[in-house]
């Protein structure tokens, strides 16, 4: 049985995993295919060309100068790809932070947008502490680690977004909906108008910092969202 749990675990990790930038795996392909090709080709001519010395070595000395040309040109884009990845996180984490504290519907999309743009690239643990995302669509969104003290996430909807290990003290959660949010290790002490009614439809609480009034009641209402989500067992 727990070798049938592991692997559970192991194949929902594949399933789940996502290159930060899904171009590399494809300029590894088709460096892959060309590299092929030019050992292909290698082989072709040079059966013809075996009894000739002089076109073999000219061959020779060609097949490995595409060949280098070949990595020289991955190795640059690689880079280049790399320095672009960083460019664009810096601009969007700047960009959050020149909305940040501004309590307008104008800033509250512009931040959301850059969010999912992180988001896609691999980028959680965004800081919007003091942000203003009222009634904002933040599904699915990947908050882990994320700094969202004194955040306004009055409305919000988080239906089965990772807030594992956020930071959400003194947040406005009135009206906030947590349906299958994970909160583990998440600190949500001193959030404001936070319910035992909105704590019951998060996925988990496992490890999670609350007040000592929601904690009590959690663990006599709801103590399975105290427990260690089975899908780490």
């Amino acid at each position: 049985m727990k070798e049938d749990g592991e692997s559970q675990k192991l194949t929902k990790r594949i399933k789940s995993f996502r290159p930060e930038n899904p171009e590399i795996p494809t300029l590894i392909v088709v460096a892959i295919l060309i590299l092929l090709f030019i050992f292909g080709l290698d082989i072709i001519i040079g059966s013809l060309y075996k009894k000739f010395s002089v076109w073999e070595n000219l061959f020779a000395e060609a097949h490995g100068f595409l060949a280098e040309v070949v990595v020289f040109g991955i190795i640059i884009v690689l880079i280049t790809k790399r320095n672009e990845r960083k460019a664009d996180i810096k601009k969007w984490r700047e960009e959050i932070d020149d909305y940040r504290g501004w309590d307008e519907k104008e800033a509250m999309y512009r931040i959301v947008g850059n969010i999912r743009r992180l988001n896609k690239l691999g980028i959680a643990d965004i800081s919007l502490s003091r942000c203003f995302l009222k009634e904002t669509d933040l599904r699915d969104t990947n908050l882990q680690g994320a700094y969202l003290w004194y955040a306004n996430l009055e409305g919000a909807y988080f239906h089965r977004a990772n807030l594992q290990r956020a930071d959400l003290t003194e947040a406005i959660l009135q009206g906030a909906s947590l349906q299958r949010a994970i909160l583990q290790e998440a600190d949500i002490t001193g959030a404001k108008y936070l319910t035992i009614k909105r704590l019951a439809e998060v996925k988990t609480l496992y490890k999670a910092k609350l007040d000592p009034e929601l904690e009590k009641e959690v663990r006599e209402k709801y103590p399975y969202l105290l427990e260690k989500p089975k899908d780490e067992e």
